[in-house]
């Protein structure tokens, strides 16, 4: 292990899931040993036993099965062996980056896979790891929401300056069949019109969620639409701690600004937020979010943006004390 993350390519990782459940936790333990080619790996049976708790005739099996399906070669044999991840064409890869820690885990809690791996659920553990190729922080802030996104009824409920008062109420979770959701399909309809395969992918996912391997971080976002940007972030107790910070205050400016309006503002007020009126068609949507990244280029820029949602926070607070005198508010944010 050479780094804190590695790649794997998405085809040899179905093929191994294909194999069955030991055989496709046995190829991530591999793979997170691998140096900087990506491929050649000295971990082998001991390391399958040691992180995920596999014992050693069934860890022994796994790899054998591996080597017999052409995921995996031998390079060299005897009591320190080392392996080679097989690639059937490394220009046209489909690489997942995934961080160690779901095969170390961190400090001493059960790792990610062996979380999964105890529910017996290979599909899961397919899904789980098919998500980071899917997943970006600095664009989408985790899993763009038209792939799987908790929802939020939205009605505008009053105005004030600038100000647009939209209630947000909380409306529940959708998935789309698109990669890599689209592997549940089975073309048979249900009564419904649904496919067939609808209550595997969900409880695929809920076995994800249920690990504590994702978290689900309310957006604002500019519409509903694939063009359309984040906002900002706007979470009470999800995400970090900057994007709580940044939920708190934006709820505080709204109850200033509506208190400021004397305004009688109608809805169920589940949760009411002030938004600036250049946003019309402003929606919020729950982000899934996975827990565990690798510490690649694209996170650290993802990380970056806490510069920008500093800004976004004192933009609120220095609209909050016009608020409280009563004073015309001129939205910024």
């Amino acid at each position: 292990m050479t780094g804190r993350f590695f790649q794997i390519d998405r085809r040899s990782w179905c093929k191994a899931c294909d194999v069955g459940l030991n055989a496709a936790v046995a190829y991530l333990v591999l793979a997170t040993g691998t140096g900087g080619d990506n491929r050649t790996t000295s971990w082998s049976v001991n390391s399958v036993r040691n992180y995920p708790d596999i014992g050693l005739g069934r860890s022994n099996a796994a790899i054998d099965q591996l080597k017999s399906q052409g995921l995996i070669k031998q390079k060299k044999a005897g009591s320190r062996p080392s392996y080679q991840l097989v690639i059937d064409d490394k220009k046209t890869a489909d690489w997942i980056w995934l961080p160690n820690t779901l095969v170390t885990g961190a400090v001493s809690e059960v790792p990610p896979i062996e979380r999964i791996r105890r529910r017996g659920d290979v599909r899961a553990l397919r899904l789980f790891v098919e998500l980071y190729h899917e997943h970006s922080l600095a664009d989408d802030g985790g899993l763009h929401w038209k792939l799987i996104r908790r929802n939020y009824e939205c009605q505008k409920v009053g105005e004030a300056g600038h100000g647009v008062f939209w209630d947000f109420s909380d409306a529940g979770v959708t998935i789309s069949w698109r990669p890599p959701f689209d592997q549940f399909l089975t073309g048979r309809r249900t009564k419904d019109g649904g496919d067939q395969g609808g209550d595997a992918a969900w409880a695929a996912l809920n076995a994800i969620v249920e690990c504590g391997l994702v978290e689900c971080v309310p957006h604002l976002i500019e519409a509903d639409t694939e063009e359309a940007e984040i906002i900002h972030p706007c979470p009470e107790n999800t995400g970090t701690d900057i994007e709580q910070k940044l939920g708190m205050v934006v709820r505080k400016f709204t109850m200033e600004l509506a208190g400021s309006a004397t305004l009688r503002m109608i809805g169920d007020g589940d949760d009411i937020i002030a938004v600036n009126n250049q946003y019309p068609n402003v929606q919020m949507v729950g982000i899934y979010r996975l827990r565990y990244r690798p510490h690649t280029k694209a996170t650290a820029a993802w990380f970056a943006q806490s510069s920008k949602w500093q800004e976004f926070i004192e933009g609120y607070e220095a609209m909050i004390h016009p608020a409280e005198a009563g004073q015309p508010v001129r939205m910024n944010a």
